[in-house]
């Protein structure tokens, strides 16, 4: 049986480098959304939520962000420079 290298990255079972040599993920630096229009119910909808998790912990108030700036989150990609 052959020694490993210090140097040479292990690699788990679904494939993918672990240890010294592997490359660390790319952060996300581009991300496309579309934003939640006030009308309709969506933002009374959102305020419900906020209220209902606020009231079930109080520490959750301090998450919760003005309906008005909703969006969804359609892709989010690391672009090369």
């Amino acid at each position: 049986m052959e020694a490993q290298s210090s140097d040479t990255a292990l690699t788990s079972r679904s494939g993918k480098k672990k240890g010294p040599q592997a490359e660390p993920k790319p952060r996300p630096d581009h991300f496309l959304s579309a934003r939640i229009w006030p009308w309709g119910s969506a933002h009374e909808s959102i305020k419900l939520v906020q209220e209902a998790l606020s009231s079930h912990d109080q520490a959750l108030q301090a998450a919760c962000v003005d309906p008005f700036g909703a969006h969804l989150t359609l892709l989010v990609a690391s672009c090369a420079d």
